[in-house]
């Protein structure tokens, strides 16, 4: 029988990448803002405080945990569940399902801030897949399937840059499992805690002895160009403005993760998420329901980063609970 062996989650975009070439992803969010809302918003006040030579020495413990969960997954882990978002990379206006998952023979992807490294092809454990798609949809969940990907790349980049970051050799055998974040309607946290603990099932009930681990692609609190405003504005009078983290709420979710009391997010809102910032969150959830309840993470690192607009945090469970 398949086995969980633990799960992790990080931040995604600036998160793995070097300070040093912050600025140009930043100049290109702005410029996606502008071409939105009409003008280039300025940095957070705190930004101007930052210098580079600390964002990098406190960068250092993000790529230290970073550099950790690697091998870890190297040597502990087979099949990946990657649980992310997707910001109108790989779905548009005409498909945006609320839940996704990929069930073909493999994908490739691309480091969006060195594409002149080419693309990586990575392996989808299509039986595995096929099953938590199966058992998904007789729990109720309504599941969008996807068998194919256009020209076979995996553009999201909730996916492609944590693969190449956490496994660079393509190793494992991956299935990216996409979860709605910035378009509204989008599934609530509860709902995101029980899919989790539906695929968890499914995988304890498939019978080839495999090593799995779920990852968490996303987060934490970041206001960034593709942040959802107009939802947030209809459902709060607390807007959010580009380029604010909200500290004391991602220190509050670390807070319970290391106290065994993940399950506790499950409880928040949609409106909760769009007000602190952290709609990725939803990853998350997914991942915690799917490790099961009361499973104690190690945070690895967090650090609020201005000069990228987010709160950055890379975190481990390296053990799990009965389903």
């Amino acid at each position: 029988m398949a086995t969980v062996v633990g799960g992790l989650a990080t931040s995604h975009a600036f998160a793995l990448v070097d300070p040093d070439i912050w600025a140009r992803g930043i100049a290109g969010n702005q410029k996606l803002y502008a071409h939105r809302y009409g003008y280039e918003p300025p940095l957070h006040p705190l930004a101007a405080q930052e210098t580079l030579p600390d964002n990098k020495r406190r960068f250092a413990r993000v790529a230290a945990g970073h550099t950790r969960l690697a091998a870890w997954l190297a040597n502990n882990v087979d099949v990946l569940l990657l649980v992310g978002d997707d910001q109108d990379e790989q779905f548009g206006p005409e498909n945006l399902p609320a839940l996704a998952i990929f069930d073909g023979p493999e994908f490739s992807c691309r480091d969006l801030f060195h594409p002149e490294a080419g693309a990586t092809t990575y392996r989808c454990h299509a039986g595995m897949a096929e099953e938590l798609l199966s058992q998904a949809t007789a729990a109720d969940f309504d599941v969008s399937v996807m068998h194919e990907l256009r020209n076979g790349e995996l553009k999201a980049h909730a996916f492609g840059p944590v693969l190449r970051r956490l496994d660079p050799a393509a190793r494992l055998q991956v299935i990216p499992v996409f979860v709605e974040g910035i378009h509204y309607p989008a599934p609530s946290p509860r709902r995101c805690y029980e899919f989790g603990r539906t695929l968890r099932r499914a995988v304890d009930s498939f019978d080839v002895n495999l090593r799995v681990a779920v990852c968490a692609s996303g987060g934490m609190s970041h206001f960034s160009a593709a942040f959802p405003y107009a939802a947030l504005e209809k459902v709060s009078a607390a807007p959010g403005k580009y380029g604010d983290i909200r500290e004391a709420f991602d220190r509050q979710v670390l807070t319970l993760l290391q106290a065994g009391k993940g399950k506790e997010l499950s409880n928040l809102t949609n409106t909760d998420l769009l007000e602190q910032g952290d709609v990725e969150l939803r990853s998350w959830l997914v991942a915690l329901g799917f490790l099961g309840d009361g499973v104690v993470a190690q945070v690895l690192a967090y650090e609020p980063f201005y000069s990228c607009i987010t709160g950055v945090s890379v975190v481990h469970w390296p053990q799990v609970t009965a389903a």
